[in-house]
Formats: C-alpha cells, structure tokens, sequence
C-alpha cells in the first residue's frame, strides 16, 4: 500500500505486512490507526452514499491521491 509520494506523483514508501488497528476518537475527526511493526499510519473514516469508507491520502493533499480499502464479496 503507498504511504508516501514525491511532488511528482511517484510513490517513495510503502507499507505492508501483519499488524493491529484501532479507532482513534480522541481527536476531532475520527480515524482508523494501522500499526504495521514500529509504523503507525492514520486512515481517515469518511462516509459516501450510505457507506463507510476508509482511506488514506497520499502524497500532496491538493494533488486529491487517496488510496481507499474496499470489501470484496
């Protein structure tokens, strides 16, 4: 999953592996905490006709780069 991009869009870190997760409310905005070792990265929790999404921006937030977990059924 990219983590990270240069202004040029390429992605320079990427994430992966085994880990936890936990939803963080003590902020004003909710958000998903993915720990993955040492590494955690907050997923913001958005809603989308009904639906829950989670996603992660990437990169330049104007630059609208956004890596979003789906279910596959």
């Amino acid at each position: 999953m990219p983590t990270e991009m240069d202004l040029d869009g390429k992605v320079t870190h990427r994430g992966g592996g085994d880990g936890t997760w936990e939803i963080d409310g003590s902020r004003a905005e909710q958000e998903l905490d993915v720990t993955i070792g040492k590494e955690t990265t907050p997923f913001g929790l958005y809603r989308d006709e009904g639906r829950l999404l989670v996603g992660l921006t990437v990169g330049d937030p104007d630059d609208m780069n956004r890596c979003v977990l789906t279910k596959h059924s």
